[in-house]
């Protein structure tokens, strides 16, 4: 497959076009936005305030390039919008989202970093509740035949599946197990000066 084309959209495209390499800036901007957004929960001091100042104008660049690509997915693939009208999940994912903006937005200005970070998990966790809810059953979508798109019935097929389902309690325990001895491990801010996580 070419990297790209004619960097369109439609026919035989390559790996990358305009509407690819705008969803990748949203999700570079974004993810740094929310990384900004935790390091304001996780540091003091100078680095603190720097990542408080990046954290406010990521998020602010991270809204207009979201309104730039809601546009754009608006063209590409109209059916996605009707689709996620109609759809209770999509619904809850948009619920979900606006609580977390004005959490988002409330966080950053009153400099409550854990209100921030909550509300910047809620973002993007919203953000891909609506769009998988939206798209769903199709993974993959083809844009030389609808027929030929991927979907999850097609894909969920095969011996692969039934191994995944016997394996994936023991990850997801192992995950669960891992997140709670990090966050107890390295809980509160880091500090500039030695303490009792070994940073100096």
């Amino acid at each position: 497959m070419p990297l790209f084309t004619d960097f369109g959209v439609g026919g035989p495209v390559g790996l990358l076009d305009w509407y690819t390499v705008s969803m990748a800036a949203f999700a570079v901007v974004a993810l740094a936005a929310h990384g900004a957004t935790y390091l304001t929960l996780k540091t003091e001091g100078p680095v603190h305030d720097r990542s408080a100042r990046c954290a406010r104008r990521l998020w602010g660049a991270a809204a207009l390039v979201f309104a730039v690509i809601s546009v754009e997915s608006r063209l590409v693939r109209p059916d996605l919008f009707s689709q996620a009208v109609h759809r209770p999940s999509c619904w809850l994912g948009f619920v979900v989202v606006a609580i977390s903006i004005v959490t988002l937005a409330s966080g950053l200005v009153s400099g409550r970093e854990l209100r921030a970070f909550v509300g910047s998990n809620g973002c993007l966790g919203g953000l891909l509740a609506i769009f998988g809810a939206a798209m769903y059953p199709e993974m993959l979508h083809s844009t030389l035949a609808p027929e030929n798109s991927l979907t999850a019935p097609g894909c969920a097929s095969g011996p692969g599946v039934v191994f995944a389902a016997v394996w994936w309690p023991f990850g997801l325990v192992l995950a669960i197990v891992y997140f709670i001895f990090i966050s107890r491990r390295y809980a509160g801010k880091v500090s500039v000066q030695r303490d009792n996580q070994g940073f100096y």
